[in-house]
């Protein structure tokens, strides 16, 4: 019975599943929004398509049932009929037995009489003989209807796939693990990318500082020049030509002022649009198509800073040859701080190179940790339709054994309607015939001995039923107790599973207190590390001012020096922009894996939720399976009882009969002086056998 409830179950799976594919061809997929998941998962009252499909089933054998149990008691109430009649015929032949023992004497004396009552007798045991013989049939009838409505029972009980549910609990458990991993496996390079989203938005907030510490040391720069060149003016009023120079310098450095200051403003904006896309990333740290939205910014963003850096060293580039005019006579005093000035540059320039290697190398790691969670990713969802195509298959089968089951229950109805039909047909055929078959009493008084023997044959035939069903009986009590054990089992199983489920939800709670106190220390880190950038940072706009000045003075080795220097500038600028166009494209391709894998983070928690959903059902599944088998417990004492009532009365109809056969040899001892006087009158025999 297992093997052909696991084919059931099987062939139900299967055939769901072709008309999900066929469904999924002609319609497509169903793609849900953003952290949103299937109704059945969020809310409890509502039940997965399988389990409606399942519950529907169910219930169409509840009501196939209903209706069985129905024709049994419609047969029941025939029955019962059929045994009323046969007690009142059997008040009627002890009333006319004993009003004929009371008129014996005076027959002995007549013997036209006597000979009637002796052709009376023998009609009336013609008719018990017909009645018992009649009565046994409907016993019988009935004892087999009861016995295919027992076996019926018993198939119905053994059709409940108590082991398939085990197994589908043990599956869902272990599917249910499986899949909270998987989250918390996703889960923390999303965490981690945050982190990192957020290092270089504090890296962006410590640029911006130092841009603005720079534009105030230019402004301080600015006012310490009007004051030089106001002493200049003071000592050499003859010195035009330095003064026009001086002017010259001054309008450079408020053009210089100007840009700066756009730039502030633009570096403010970006600073606010930063903050408010950190709150947004606070509020919505799960969603994952923000985070490269905020991706594509900063790398926007980085790209503004590295143009900002070209048109800052055309600018130099412009002031120097601008200056070069003013290097002639401040020569003697860069000359001592060229060697310290070219170090520092070659250092800040070494340390530039060091940083974008590092970042060049964290960015690849990034890249091969995406492509190794798109990869695992690819094998969970190849699992997950395994275990789809499995689960159709075995609800196909399901359905094909529900359907030749329902073929065979109708078969079985057909059969004891024309049974009915027949007996119904047979007592009235036995009614007309009771008046054809008087003239053979002679010849059954010499088989009612035979037919006697046959009876109490039967009779004892049905004691040895009634001991089987007895028997029966007790092995459907053992197995109902083996059913409750089951069933207690089962509830055990279930709360396990939903402690376990509580464990899980509270160390997750825990996980997510613990990442946001990660995430607040992160923060204060990064803090600390803008403003140490900005310091830094501060520091080279000095040394890059004082080089501004220096290359007034600078000889033309100073020159070629500068000029390599800026090829490889340039030539490194082109590197990064190519890298840059790269890693766009890159960006776009983990963009599209990135949805890909929210789409399948959707499914996993529909298929979650779909399992917490069917645990919930299969509990009520046992209730409904427990009350079944107290309902059928109470049936089948109550059919307990009805068989020992017609056994008791079949006991008291052979007692009868019995008694009947003893008075029958009595009166035909008595009677066969009568008879031989009665041989010479052979006419008037002859003419009472025609009529």
């Amino acid at each position: 019975m297992e093997n052909t409830n696991n084919n059931f179950l099987k062939d139900q799976v299967q055939r769901l599943n072709n008309h999900l594919l066929w469904y999924q061809a002609k319609y497509g997929y169903c793609q849900l929004p953003d952290n949103q998941f299937s109704p059945w998962l969020t809310e409890e009252r509502i039940l997965t398509p399988l389990l409606t499909e399942y519950d529907y089933v169910n219930q169409t054998l509840e009501e196939q049932l209903k209706h069985s149990s129905e024709e049994f008691k419609s047969l029941k109430e025939d029955l019962q009929k059929v045994l009323k009649e046969n007690d009142d015929l059997r008040k009627r032949l002890k009333e006319t037995l004993e009003l004929e023992a009371d008129a014996l004497p005076e027959i002995i004396k007549e013997t036209d009489s006597d000979q009637k009552t002796v052709e009376n007798f023998r009609k009336q045991i013609a008719l018990l003989t017909k009645e018992k013989e009649t009565v046994t049939e409907m016993y019988q009838e009935a004892m087999s209807q009861v016995k295919q409505l027992t076996s019926d029972l018993q198939n119905l009980k053994s059709n409940q796939p108590w082991d398939d549910l085990e197994k589908q609990t043990n599956r869902m458990k272990n599917q249910y693990y499986t899949s909270v991993q998987s989250i918390v496996a996703e889960v923390e390079p999303l965490q981690k990318n945050l982190r990192e989203k957020e290092k270089e938005v504090i890296n962006l907030k410590v640029n911006n500082e130092t841009l603005q510490a720079a534009v105030e040391e230019l402004k301080r720069k600015l006012k310490w020049k009007e004051q030089e060149l106001v002493e200049l003016a003071q000592k050499d009023c003859n010195s035009g030509e330095v003064v026009t120079n001086m002017k010259r310098h001054a309008s450079s450095l408020e053009n210089d002022l100007k840009s700066k200051a756009e730039e502030l403003q633009q570096l403010n904006e970006k600073n606010s649009e930063l903050e408010k896309w950190i709150i947004l990333q606070q509020e919505k740290n799960t969603t994952l198509e923000k985070q490269m939205q905020d991706m594509m910014e900063d790398r926007k963003n980085a790209q503004q800073i590295v143009e900002n850096a070209i048109l800052d060293k055309d600018l130099a580039k412009e002031v120097s040859a601008q200056r070069q005019e003013q290097i002639n006579h401040l020569q003697k005093v860069v000359d001592d701080l060229m060697d310290d000035v070219g170090k520092a540059t070659r250092k800040e320039v070494d340390d530039v190179k060091s940083l974008l290697n590092v970042r060049i190398v964290k960015l690849n790691e990034k890249v091969h940790f995406l492509e190794m969670e798109r990869s695992e990713r690819e094998v969970n969802m190849e699992r997950c339709l395994r275990d789809k195509k499995n689960v159709e298959s075995e609800l196909q089968n399901v359905r094909q054994n529900f359907v030749e089951e329902t073929k065979s229950f109708n078969e079985v109805k057909e059969k004891l309607t024309q049974r009915l039909t027949e007996a119904l047909k047979s007592k009235d055929a036995t009614e007309r015939k009771l008046d054809k078959f008087e003239h053979q009493q002679e010849r059954d008084k010499k088989n009612l001995n035979q037919k006697i023997d046959l009876l109490m044959k039967e009779n004892e035939k049905l004691k040895e039923q009634v001991s089987s069903l007895n028997s029966d009986n007790s092995r459907l009590s053992e197995g109902k107790l083996q059913l409750i054990q089951e069933i207690n089992e089962l509830k055990a199983n279930i709360l396990q599973a939903n402690n376990e489920r509580d464990e899980i939800q509270r160390n997750m709670r825990k996980r997510i207190a613990v990442m946001k106190e990660e995430m607040s220390s992160n923060s204060q880190d990064f803090e600390l590390k803008l403003q140490s950038f900005e310091d830094g940072n501060h520091y080279t706009m000095v040394e890059l001012k004082k080089l501004l000045n220096s290359q007034k003075i600078i000889s033309r080795r100073w020159k070629e020096e500068c000029g390599t220097i800026s090829k490889k500038y340039d030539e490194k600028i082109a590197q990064i922009r190519s890298e840059l166009k790269r890693y766009k494209t890159r960006n776009s391709e983990l963009k599209s894996s990135l949805q890909e894998c929210q789409v399948k983070m959707t499914e996993s928690g529909q298929v979650l939720k779909d399992y917490t959903a069917k645990i919930q059902r299969m509990e009520s599944h046992l209730r409904e399976a427990q009350n079944k088998a107290m309902e059928s417990e109470r049936k089948l004492t109550h059919l307990q009882m009805k068989h020992r009532e017609i056994a008791s009365e079949n006991i008291f109809l052979l007692n009868e009969s019995n008694k009947n056969e003893n008075n029958s040899v009595k009166y035909s001892n008595s009677h066969v002086s009568v008879l031989n006087n009665s041989d010479q009158q052979p006419n008037e025999n002859e003419s009472v056998y025609d009529a």
